[in-house]
C-alpha cells in the first residue's frame, strides 16, 4: 500500500469519527434540553404550589384573593388594594416567567399555555382586569399580546407555538 492511499482511508476514517462525534453530541445535546426543560417546569410547578401554599396559609390573602374574584368590582380600601396589586404583579411575574422561559425553550409549552389560561380566566374579574389595565405596561409586550388575544384562548400560545415551528423546521 502507497502513502496515498493509507492517506485517504486516514481521511475516510477521520471523517466517519467526526460523524459519530457530532451525532454523540446532538444526542447528548437533546438530553440535556430535556432536563433543563423537566427542572424548569418542576421549579415553575413549586413556585405556584409555595404561592398557593402562602395563600392558604394566610386567611388575610385568602380573603384578598376571593374578593379580588367577584363578579362585580368590589369596595377595596386603599391599603387593600396596595396589597391586591403586589399580589397580583407575583402572580402574573411568575406567568410570564414561565412564559418567557417557554419562549426560550426552557420550559414546557403546555405548563406555560395552563398558566396563560389561568391569567386570561381571571381577567373576567373586574379587580383582575383594572389591576392588569393599570400595570400591562410593566410586563413583555408578547406577553401582554398573547394573554389578550382572545382568538387564541383555546388554541394556545400564538407566539411560542410560532416560535417552536420555527425551531423545528429550522
Amino acid at each position: 500500500m502507497n502513502w496515498e492511499a493509507l492517506g485517504a482511508v486516514g481521511e475516510i476514517v477521520g471523517a466517519i469519527a467526526v460523524v459519530a462525534t457530532l451525532l454523540y453530541l446532538a444526542k447528548q445535546t437533546r438530553t440535556n434540553t430535556s432536563a433543563v426543560v423537566a427542572a424548569s417546569s418542576r421549579a415553575s410547578n413549586i413556585g405556584h404550589a409555595e404561592l398557593d401554599e402562602r395563600l392558604a396559609g394566610n386567611p388575610e390573602l385568602t380573603q384578598l384573593f376571593l374578593k379580588s374574584m367577584q363578579p362585580t368590582m368590589p369596595e377595596f380600601e386603599e391599603v387593600e388594594w396596595g396589597q391586591f396589586q403586589f399580589l397580583a404583579r407575583s402572580i402574573v411575574g411568575r406567568i410570564q416567567d414561565d412564559y418567557l422561559q417557554s419562549r426560550l425553550g426552557f420550559q414546557d409549552l403546555d405548563l406555560a399555555q395552563v398558566h396563560l389560561d389561568f391569567m386570561r380566566s381571571m381577567l373576567k374579574y373586574p379587580a383582575w382586569r383594572a389591576y392588569w389595565s393599570d400595570d400591562t405596561a410593566v410586563w413583555v409586550a408578547d406577553f401582554v399580546r398573547d394573554v389578550e388575544a382572545r382568538s387564541e384562548l383555546h388554541t394556545g400560545l400564538s407566539s411560542l407555538r410560532q416560535l417552536q415551528s420555527e425551531i423545528d423546521s429550522g
